[in-house]
């Protein structure tokens, strides 16, 4: 007779279980997601999906597309990664009308805004019943928790689940999942050791999870990339849109939504221009899942979604603690020279940055963008526990050899003091100090400041 009691009897011992699996372990096949899906009687999903692919923007724009799907009344599931504090922050569920309790939650500050982290009794029960599932081939941390967030969301009666890939796109677990439509965020060089060192090599994996007979949209991708894209649309019979804008401030065009049509672009006006492309991808994807399933499209309410959505450690510009802030996830060359762009358009002058990356980033190519972006020194520190972090001295070394001036700090917390520390108008909003280069050091930075999560922080309920 089968043993349906609990393996894990607390959030604890699950978060101990995860950590046994190892973050950073990745055994790419399908194969185990697949068959736990289909135990759990998830081999097709029971509510419409996207799937977000791309090297950089996958998080903002699905995010985006989460946040728009709830202010036209939805119930939106959203999977992400990696977290900042918690393992419970990458699977949320957006309720309909929530931020109306408070009236225009933008002008909360992001302790005040409301939660859409699911509760820890809900996380416990997947984790379980995952678990049960697994037979003899446990499955990988990611599959793990990709299966959770395929769980939680039918259980929550999702009318729409949003699911940013991991890695890659061929052996992804979140393309065990099968959704009909894929939106390809930017395409650039990174995680090189396991996708291949070519930008051909990197498109051809992440193009892998293009939908047979569905439907991607993608940016204006590099040529190179758009060249593998269509390669794919044409082998598996699939609809390829590229969403279209011209330089500047023009209009969105999304082709193939209701009359073809073209969506004002003063709905991305809010978002630093590092992150438009984004936020017209995830208008355009909006469009057409409105076209299929009736939804409605109104281009208020998206002006308005758009408006509000702030996303955790992607451009955010905070005045906390005395000090102005700007922490943004870039950590690779592509997303160190779009930070570059948005910061000069804003006329932001970091007068000092926090810096560290992993130990496969291409630091020497980011340093001479760095050295672009600010005149302040660059203070670096260890990230303790995290296996691939670059040594601090060893990015000390590339930076000063770019001509910047570096100093290691043992942790992040002497790093950020010192930082703070140096001279300069602590209340002027275009001199923050600069956090980037790496998720892991923003991790390490909202552990000393967690009320800058906001609705992404899941505290202990």
């Amino acid at each position: 007779m089968p043993d349906h009691s609990p393996k894990f009897a607390s959030t604890g011992e699950f978060d101990d279980y995860l950590d046994s699996l190892g973050l950073f372990h990745m055994d790419l096949t399908l194969g185990r997601i697949e068959s736990c899906l289909s135990r759990l009687g998830l081999a097709e999903l029971p509510y419409p999906a996207v799937q977000v692919v791309g090297t950089n923007g996958k998080g903002t724009t699905s995010g985006l597309i989460a946040r728009i799907a709830t202010a036209h009344g939805l119930r939106a599931g959203l999977y992400t990664s990696p977290h900042f504090l918690h393992p419970r922050e990458r699977i949320r569920i957006f309720e309909p009308g929530l931020p109306d309790e408070h009236g225009d939650d933008s002008l909360l500050t992001p302790n005040q805004q409301q939660s859409d982290c699911i509760s820890a009794k809900v996380w416990l029960d997947a984790a379980n019943a995952v678990y049960r599932e697994q037979e003899d081939a446990p499955l990988t941390y990611f599959e793990y928790l990709t299966a959770m967030a395929v769980l939680i969301f039918r259980e929550a009666g999702v009318d729409l689940a949003v699911f940013e890939a991991g890695l890659g796109g061929r052996n992804d677990a979140t393309t065990a999942l099968r959704c009909p439509m894929v939106c390809f965020a930017r395409i650039g060089l990174d995680h090189t050791q396991i996708l291949g060192d070519s930008l051909e090599a990197v498109a051809a994996d992440k193009a892998a999870a293009m939908p047979e007979r569905g439907t991607a949209l993608t940016i204006r991708q590099d040529e190179a990339a758009r060249f593998i894209l269509d390669r794919e649309a044409i082998r598996k019979r699939a609809r390829l849109l590229e969403v279209r804008s011209p330089e500047g401030m023009a209009p969105v065009h999304v082709p193939g939504a209701p009359g073809d049509a073209v969506y004002p672009e003063d709905a991305l006006k809010a978002l630093p221009p590092m992150l438009r492309e984004n936020g017209r991808l995830a208008i355009a994807a909006w469009a057409h899942l409105a076209s299929v399933h009736g939804w409605g499209f109104e281009p208020e309410v998206v002006r308005n979604a758009v408006g509000r959505h702030v996303l955790p450690g992607r451009f955010q510009h905070v005045f906390d603690q005395g000090d102005w802030l700007l922490l943004d996830a870039a950590h690779n060359p592509q997303a160190m020279q779009a930070l570059s762009r948005s910061m000069r358009e804003r006329e932001i002058s970091p007068r000092a940055m926090v810096f560290a990356c992993l130990a496969d980033k291409d630091l020497r190519t980011m340093a001479a963008e760095l050295a672009s972006v600010t005149r302040g020194p660059v203070h670096v520190p260890e990230l303790p526990g995290v296996s691939r972090a670059m040594p601090a001295r060893e990015i000390c070394n590339v930076l000063q050899a770019a001509g910047i001036h570096a100093v290691a700090h043992e942790d992040t917390a002497a790093a950020l003091a010192a930082a703070c520390a140096e001279p300069g108008s602590r209340e002027d909003a275009s001199r923050p100090v600069l956090v980037c280069g790496s998720l892991y050091l923003l991790a390490a930075f909202f552990t000393l400041r967690p009320n800058l999560l906001g609705s992404v922080h899941c505290g202990e309920s």
